[in-house]
């Protein structure tokens, strides 16, 4: 009886474990759009200079195009005055890059659009930076970057451009800090992931476009590197070899019991 109560609790804690396994794979594989922490604290930087901060996604799979919205930041703390295209689709092939770079809302703190496509019928994966933003220190403190909305289209789009699902993304708003040395502090948005259909360039405001010509090779500053991908046939080794044994166990006491 005792290996029959053993036998069972082996393939309760097999089952459990796979599902947990999956359940966390699930989770830590949803891609990541934020800023890269180490362009969130600038504790040297004085009034009128420069600074970079560089938005990066982490863990997507197969992305064509990609669309920010509504990029907010403090403006009387930063001050935009470029938006310029980062390595990880340009590394691909040739890309289309907009931003609205004459738009009245830039003096009130707000972008209200940066885009970036694949030309080619082409798509990458991994982590990497999406676009670096270039802002004037207009006074020393705080500010908040935050996304409007995040929209992530993978090669299905190619041929489906309109009404096509984005692919599914968290997205965290993060802290810069001008002066000082405060630790950077980041904040979930209300608003993960998004389905609305592909965005080309604002309405609202003149766009500012750049076509980048292919690259052979990742920048050393990308840190692109593909997604980790579980080992699926090690989980289903485990699982047959525990119900084997498990099997073999109950069968075994079975027939003891039976003589």
């Amino acid at each position: 009886m005792n290996k029959l109560i053993i036998a069972v609790f082996l393939i309760a804690i097999t089952i459990a474990s796979a599902f947990a396994i999956n359940l966390t794979y699930a989770t830590e594989t949803t891609p990541t759009v934020t800023v890269d922490s180490t362009t969130q604290q600038f504790p040297s930087a004085k009034v009128g200079e420069t600074i970079q901060v560089n938005i990066v996604v982490s863990n997507v799979q197969d992305l064509w195009a990609w669309s920010l919205t509504n990029v907010t930041f403090n403006p009387a703390i930063l001050s935009v005055t470029q938006v310029t295209e980062g390595p990880f689709l340009q590394k691909e092939g040739q890309t289309e890059f907009l931003w609205t770079s004459n738009s009245p809302f830039l003096n009130k703190g707000m972008i209200p659009e940066i885009d970036d496509i694949l030309i080619e019928e082409a798509s990458t994966s991994g982590s990497g930076v999406l676009a670096t933003i270039s802002f004037q220190v207009v006074s020393l403190g705080t500010s908040q970057i935050s996304f409007g909305q995040v929209i992530m289209y993978n090669s299905t789009a190619i041929a489906n451009p309109d009404g096509t699902p984005a692919i599914n993304v968290n997205v965290i708003n993060s802290t810069i800090t001008v002066g000082g040395s405060s630790n950077p502090t980041t904040a979930p948005s209300s608003n993960p992931g998004a389905t609305a259909s592909p965005t080309t360039q604002s309405s609202t405001s003149p766009t500012q476009s750049t076509a980048t010509s292919p690259t052979t090779s990742a920048s050393s500053k990308d840190g692109t590197s593909a997604a980790p991908e579980f080992p699926i046939t090690l989980i289903l080794a485990i699982l047959i070899i525990a119900v084997t044994a498990s099997t073999l166990l109950i069968a075994k006491n079975a027939k003891h019991r039976k003589k």
